[in-house]
């Protein structure tokens, strides 16, 4: 009986033990993630670190169950948007009076949401379009966008669309404002898609 008992635990005890050493060589799944660790000097390390002999690293793994997405090239800038989409550009220029450069106008906003919403708050609420967008990007990101700022415009540094209303018109709801801004833009940039 003890033959057998010892038979069972010796392996197991000595694949623990293989375990133990190959994560402590950093060849083992560690805390830090991938690798494991420092390891021990004059150990190789895992596969694709140097002295691995192997010049790619492995691909990262992913956790059972995650779903992997792909990694956008780069994001489009709203004026890159607005000259791919011509119908939107038709579709917003009634937001501006005639003969507005929609591309200067979009310049400096971090996306084409972010930039139509602007633009229907602006509409919605009698609020230059200059005056808004240097109150919400800041005045060092509105001129670095080729904005030309008003005097009554002092924030160097940019805010929420729903500061902005409560900024330059503070008895507007700035939240129901911003909200339907954002359904209009949103409802113009898929229209302008089809």
């Amino acid at each position: 009986m003890k033959r057998i008992i010892a038979a069972v635990i010796v392996p197991a005890v000595g694949m623990w033990l293989f375990a133990g050493a190959a994560a402590a060589q950093g060849r083992g799944q560690g805390s830090q993630g991938q690798g494991g660790g420092a390891g021990v000097p004059g150990a190789r390390g895992p596969i694709g670190t140097p002295g691995s002999g192997q010049a790619k690293p492995p691909a990262p793994r992913s956790a059972p169950g995650a779903t992997q997405q792909a990694t956008p090239i780069g994001p489009k800038s709203p004026t890159t948007l607005l000259e791919q989409n011509t119908q939107l550009s038709k579709n917003l220029a009634k937001l501006f009076p005639d003969g507005t450069n929609l591309l200067a106008e979009a310049n400096g906003f971090k996306n084409l949401g972010e930039f139509v919403s602007a633009a229907h708050v602006s509409n919605n609420l009698g609020i230059t379009f200059v005056e808004l967008k240097c109150t919400q990007l800041g005045t060092t990101k509105a001129t670095a966008s080729g904005a030309v700022c008003p005097a009554t415009v002092t924030n160097t540094e940019g805010m929420s669309l729903g500061k902005t209303v409560q900024k330059l018109k503070p008895e507007a709801n700035s939240a129901q404002t911003v909200q339907n801004a954002e359904r209009e833009a949103k409802r113009q940039i898929e229209a302008g898609r089809s």
